[in-house]
Formats: structure tokens, sequence, C-alpha cells
């Protein structure tokens, strides 16, 4: 099954994202689209999925037919944020729910199910067909939404950024899946900012200057190197002790201590804790033993307003203004400042992040690496003395990653805090001012 774009044209906020694209897509062919956030790489996804008009004179094809004349399940798309796709109350629902749609019977029902969550590596021992989806962590949750896609047996796959939401072992899955999609004639088409990781990708396709043409595979840009922390003071900023979680324990026997101005990086799978892990730092969540002391006192929001920014991973839970720079100036309304004088720091704010043009935009019309950057300065804005970061790096380009990066040291060579979490290892992340702390479940980080 082929799948054909002519012609096709998008706009955005601020004008044309692309205009003129023409690509084909043939069976067992895996194509990577990469370009900067914010490029327009989602919205042409949708347009493959029959989701978006392709424009006043484009025209999107399957097997030379308009994709309105489609049969259901022939292309999958899986987004970003799985948490804007996920439809039903537990794991068994939302993998029943595509079967039921193309009339699947019942009794080929559990077969099928089964055999998708194995392939994308969810154990059902572990993640029983009853569990509740709320439940779940964002990489599980994508496992599933990726799950919950193969169950239907599409023809044609769309990913958008698969590598930001899975750990090692997903990547491997992935790479696997792929694969034997690709062996049996399925057709593949991903965007990722870094392609290294998944090995079935035959072309590289770049966005880039509202064109779309052949490039090379993008190499990331390296990380700063931070240099040295002074050794003014020896106060911790947190300190935790043999933690646990939960009756069905996540982790225990945690042990750290973190100082002011150090950055700790905290790795490890999907669903091994490390979410909650930053909601009982922050008080949101309840330990059922151990103790933690944060910023000289035991944690509760109400206390730690101003001096705790906590980032998470979904950022659309995090915006509420009508536009950029109010979304960044509302949280100088705690510090008592005037007005003309929030806007003024919250104008800095995002000339630092690259987002002053974005800055009248509705926040919630952006891309989701923009959303994400739009979410960390708002948290930047109060100047905490201890940041929080649920993997901040989702979605961002690597010019993006490094821009973050180089913001992270200077905060910390000037007493800030910093505990980031990450689902995979850093390649690289400079000198010692950097603890790397091996999340794997069950065991000490």
């Amino acid at each position: 099954m082929s799948l054909t774009l002519k012609n096709v044209s998008a706009a955005g906020f601020a004008g044309p994202l692309y205009s003129g694209v023409d690509l084909d897509i043939g069976p067992g062919e895996c194509v990577c689209i990469t370009g900067p956030t914010g490029s327009g790489k989602s919205t042409l996804l949708r347009t493959m999925a029959g989701l978006h008009d392709p424009g006043p004179v484009g025209l999107a094809l399957l097997d030379g037919q308009p994709l309105s004349e489609a049969l259901p399940g022939r292309i999958g798309l899986i987004l970003q944020n799985p948490d804007t796709q996920l439809l039903c109350p537990d794991v068994g629902s939302e993998l029943a729910f595509g079967l039921e749609n193309l009339r699947v019977p019942p009794s080929e029902m559990t077969g099928r199910m089964l055999r998708a969550m194995s392939r994308v590596g969810i154990d059902a021992a572990e993640l029983p067909l009853d569990r509740p989806v709320g439940t779940l962590s964002v990489g599980q949750k994508y496992k599933l939404l990726l799950a919950a896609m193969l169950v239907m047996e599409p023809a044609i796959v769309l990913f958008d950024e698969p590598c930001a939401q899975l750990d090692q072992s997903g990547i491997a899955a992935l790479n696997a899946i792929l694969e034997h999609f690709l062996a049996v004639g399925g057709s593949v088409v991903l965007c990722e900012h870094d392609p290294a990781p998944l090995k079935a990708i035959q072309r590289i396709l770049g966005i880039a200057d509202g064109t779309l043409r052949n490039t090379a595979n993008p190499a990331p840009i390296p990380l700063p190197r931070p240099r040295p922390l002074a050794k003014t003071s020896v106060t911790a900023s947190l300190s935790a002790a043999c933690l646990e979680l939960g009756d069905r324990i996540i982790w225990d026997n945690l042990n750290f201590t973190l100082q002011k101005g150090e950055i700790a990086i905290i790795h490890g799978g999907n669903g091994v804790g490390k979410t909650s892990l930053l909601r009982c730092l922050t008080g949101f969540q309840a330990l059922s033993s151990g103790s933690v002391e944060v910023l000289g006192q035991h944690p509760a929001p109400a206390k730690l307003r101003g001096r705790i920014g906590l980032l998470v991973q979904n950022p659309a839970r995090q915006l509420t203004a009508d536009t950029v720079l109010e979304e960044v100036s509302f949280p100088l309304g705690y510090r008592k400042l005037p007005k003309a004088h929030r806007v003024k720091m919250a104008e800095g704010i995002l000339d630092g992040l690259g987002l002053t043009s974005l800055a009248h935009r509705p926040p919630f019309l952006l891309s989701h690496g923009e959303q994400h950057l739009v979410a960390l300065a708002s948290v930047l804005a109060v100047e905490p003395e201890l940041l929080l970061l649920d993997d901040p790096f989702v979605g961002l380009d690597p010019s993006g990653t490094a821009r973050i990066w180089g913001i992270l040291h200077t905060l910390s060579q000037a007493g800030t805090s910093v505990v980031c979490t990450l689902h995979r290892r850093p390649a690289t992340h400079g000198a010692h001012s950097i603890h790397l702390l091996e999340c794997t479940g069950l065991s000490t980080c």
C-alpha cells in the first residue's frame, strides 16, 4: 500500500509552515522527517493520516484514492502526547476499542490484544488488562498506545517522535517491530529529532524554509561542559533516606543528598517511579515509609510554593493563560511585582529560551516541544531554589536541548539545585557537578 502527497501546504499561526510538498511512501519503506521544533512535522503527519487538510490544491492519496475513501484502520497515527489519544479507562478496553470499530469477533480479540502487548514489550502479568490507564507512566501509556494501534494491523504507521517517550528496552522493541512490519510490506513515517536509535530508517527528509528535501542524519549538538561548582556552601537542598511508596512498591532503599547548586540526573526505564519520586519531593504524593527533607523542611506544597519549580511531563497540564507572555508573567504575580516589571522579566525569560516570536500566541496552538519550553519558562519565572524537571527535553530539537542544558548549568552556578529525570542515560554530561543516578525500580537510585 502506497501513500502519496502532492503539492501539500499548511499554514501556522504566523504564516505558512510549508508549501508544495510532494512525497511518495511505498510498501516496505521507512522514512524519517526531521526539522526544528515547531516547523510543521506533526501537522504533516496529521495530513498523511487524513486529519489535516492538504491545502487548497494539495492531495493526500492512499493507493491513488483520497484518504477519505480509505478503509478504517489502514493508517495508524501515534501522537507525541499519549494522553490526547487514549480514550478508555483500562488497558483491555483501550486495546479492544479499535477491534470493536473494525467488527472483529470477540473470540479473536483477546489473542490479538495479548500478541500486540507482547510485541511492544508490555508484560501482561505486570500490566493486566484491567489495569486503569490513569495509573500508568507516560512511557507505559505510549507503549499501550502503540499496542492499541498495532492490534488493528494497519498497513501504514505514522510515529510522532517515538524515541522521546521510550526507554532503552522500548526502543529495542520498536526497532524489532519496525523490522518485522517493513519485512511484510508495511510502510512507516517517523518524525524524530534524533533518528540514530532507529535502525530501520531508509531515507531522511528535512523540513526547512517551508520545503521538504533530502537531508543527512542530523548530528546532535554537543552538550555544554559545565564548570566545576564553587564550594562556598554545603547546605543541602534535598535529602532522602530509605523511601518507599505504596502497597505496590515502586522503589525502596532509595537514598541520596543534593547540595545547593548541584544537578542530579535520575534516569531509568518507563514505569520505574521517576515521576512518583518527584511528586513525593514536592509533597503532592505521600510516602509509605522513609524520610525526606526539601529546603530544610518536610515537603508540603503550601510551604514550598515559590521555592520549588516543578515541570511535569505533559505541558498541557501546566498551561492556563491565553498567550505565552501571560503564561510566563502569571507566576511573577506571587512575587508582588508591578505589572510592567513582570512583563519585562517575562520577556527576558522568553528571549533566553528563544521564544520571543511566540510571545503573543496561544500556548495550546503550539507544538508539543514549544509547549514544553513555555511551561519551563513559567517555572523559571519564580526563580526557584530547587528545580524538579520531569523529562524536560521531550519534543525539543538538538539546539533547544543544548539551550536548556546551558540554562541549567548557569542556574547551578548561581546556587539553584536541579533534579532532572530522563528515560535513558545521557550520552555526555560533562564534569563532576552532575550526579548521575540510575533508578531501576525496587532498588537504590
